[in-house]
């Protein structure tokens, strides 16, 4: 399974969690064309189809950042210095263009190094104290060694607000899938789609207001539900069909 399958998979596993009166069995993970899930439901096949709801600019960032910190803990752990927990909070309204990933990498795990702390204590240095490139791009960095880890643990703690999913982001979901409509209903006697917000960070955090509730989405789809991570919630929304 594809890590887009297990997150797929996550996601539907969430949506059925918060709707048990949708009784769907016989869950099946098909290839595409056909839709992300079907599922056996009321006597029918239907399929799902699963979209994700993201801020697309800071996905990018947070991946980017991601990638630099699982580089820079490697980098680290071939110095073979002791096993550490670093918690890197990156300044959030910066961009992280691709070619920051090889000198900001060496450049943190080059800081970790220098910077171990003795067991049972932690060190904090602020961007003041961090040599470029990190001090442009890292506002806060911890190093501890609180425990004995077994292996370095190195987080990326995250924090933001929660905007409004708006009807018009509504709307483009839906007309982003509604072409491969035709081929999801050749595997399934009827197509939902589902808008998931996944909530593993701040890029998919949103709040669905009731204005966005209450309005109406043109579409072909059968059913449109949108899944909420905080809070945890499944909405149906009001759909005119074409």
């Amino acid at each position: 399974m594809t890590s887009k399958q297990q997150l797929e998979r996550h996601l539907f596993d969430e949506f059925r969690r918060l709707s048990p009166e949708l009784l769907l069995t016989h869950v099946e993970q098909p290839k595409p064309p056909a839709p992300d899930i079907l599922a056996d439901f009321c006597g029918s096949r239907v399929g799902i189809e699963i979209t994700r709801h993201i801020r697309e600019p800071e996905k990018r960032r947070e991946s980017e950042e991601e990638r630099i910190i699982k580089m820079a803990r490697r980098q680290y752990e071939g110095t073979g210095k002791p096993t550490v927990g670093v918690s890197v909070h990156w300044v959030t309204h910066e961009p992280r263009p691709r070619s920051d990933r090889t000198p900001v990498s060496e450049a943190l795990a080059s800081v970790v190094a220098a910077n171990v702390p003795q067991l049972g204590t932690w060190c904090d240095l602020d961007w003041s104290s961090l040599p470029e490139p990190l001090a442009s791009t890292v506002h806060y960095l911890r190093i501890d060694r609180l425990i004995d880890y077994t292996a370095s643990d190195w987080r990326v703690p995250r924090a933001g607000w929660f905007p409004a999913a708006r009807p018009d982001q509504i709307r483009h979901a839906i007309a982003t899938k509604e072409p491969f409509l035709d081929g999801y209903l050749q595997y399934c006697d009827s197509a939902w789609l589902l808008i998931a917000s996944e909530g593993f960070g701040p890029s998919s955090w949103c709040e669905l207001p009731a204005e966005t509730r209450r309005d109406r989405y043109s579409t072909r789809f059968n059913r449109v539900f949108f899944l909420g991570t905080h809070p945890k919630v499944v909405a149906e929304l009001s759909l005119q069909h074409r």
